[in-house]
């Protein structure tokens, strides 16, 4: 599950690294999600991340 979303992250980077942008504004919020994406990327590969079973939604 771990490694899927992790997949995932990079996938969205990889797109958001390859588009043009023009005007500072749009440069600053094209540099802040990604900012943003690398510091989730970062987070989660530190974390433990474990799936949730469905007897777990009935406590």
């Amino acid at each position: 599950m771990k490694e899927d979303i992790m997949q995932r992250i990079s996938v969205v980077l990889n797109a958001l690294n390859s588009v043009s942008v023009n005007g500072k504004a749009n440069l600053a919020n094209l540099s802040g999600s990604i900012a943003m994406l690398e510091e989730i990327a970062s987070l989660l590969s530190h974390a433990n991340v474990t799936e949730k079973n469905d007897s777990d939604t009935d406590k």
